[in-house]
Order: C-alpha cells, then structure tokens, then sequence
C-alpha cells in the first residue's frame, strides 16, 4: 500500500472504495496489484494531465475502466446517477476513483456515500474538503444533489449539507 501513498491526494475512503488526483502508468499498476478490479475517472480526456491512453493502460493492468466526463464548471445531476448506479453494482468491489486533483470525486463521492448507503457526515467526508474550496457551482451543485438524493432514500433525518 505503500507506493499508493505516493499518487496525488490519495485518500482510502472505505476498505473498498479509494480515490486520488491522476495517477501515472506505473500507479495504475499498483493500483492493479493492490486488487482494484475497476478504475473511474471523472475528469474528460481533455482534462489538464490526463493520461490519453488511460484505458488501454488500465485494461493492460487486468481492470475495467469507465470515465464520466464531469466538466469542472458544470457537474451534472445525471453524471451523479450514473456514478451512483456504477457504484451500487460495483459494490463488495475494490474500485478506484480519480479526477485531475480529486475534487469532482470528494464531491460525487460524499454524495454517494452520504445518501445511498447511509454513511455519516464525518465517514463521508474526503480529507479533500479540507483543501478544496468549493466554487458556487460546486456548491449550488451540491446543495441540489443532497436535496435529490434525500427525496429518493431514507437513511437519516433531512438535514442540510455542509461538507466543512
């Protein structure tokens, strides 16, 4: 696990779910070694660093690889449920998450943990949330997709978001 440590905001979310900023070939190889059966990205193709060929590297590596274009300036609620849907039927999986610096994940996958399965504020937030200040599109995104997500399960009581 050791050299997971070394890929750009790298946070273990749950024993199954890690997430990260872009790793490079040979992260991609440890992420393969250390288990990961599937690896997301939520940054376009077009993103600053991404890796052109990341699929096929990913593929190479034994892993299946799926990427939700989030443009950073406009998340979407439909790329949401699609990320919440793939993680529902990845889940008892060890998947990877990554954007370029791991801020569309904090977000999507706060969400997600919050909403879908239960988790508590604390367990869902991203040590991300400490560095990344949430521009008002990210946070009008937020708000929205909590209040969303809110309607369609009942985990916990309706209260408002706050990631801080």
């Amino acid at each position: 696990m050791k050299n997971l440590q070394t890929i750009s905001n790298y946070f273990q979310m749950t024993p199954e779910l890690a997430t990260s900023g872009q790793p490079c070939c040979e992260q991609i190889k440890e992420i393969s070694r250390q288990g990961y059966t599937t690896v997301i990205n939520l940054a376009p193709h077009t993103a600053q660093d991404a890796m052109p060929d990341e699929g096929k590297v990913v593929a190479t590596n034994f892993m299946s690889y799926i990427n939700i274009p989030v443009l950073y300036e406009d998340p979407q609620i439909e790329q949401l449920q699609m990320f919440c849907n793939l993680l529902d039927a990845l889940k008892g999986q060890k998947v990877w998450i990554h954007c370029v610096k791991n801020s569309r994940v904090a977000g999507f996958l706060y969400l997600y943990l919050r909403f879908r399965r239960g988790y508590s504020h604390a367990q869902a937030r991203s040590p991300m949330f400490d560095v990344w200040e949430m521009d008002e599109t990210w946070t009008e995104f937020m708000q929205e997709a909590a209040q969303m997500l809110q309607q369609q399960n009942s985990f916990h009581p309706r209260s408002s978001l706050s990631v801080a």
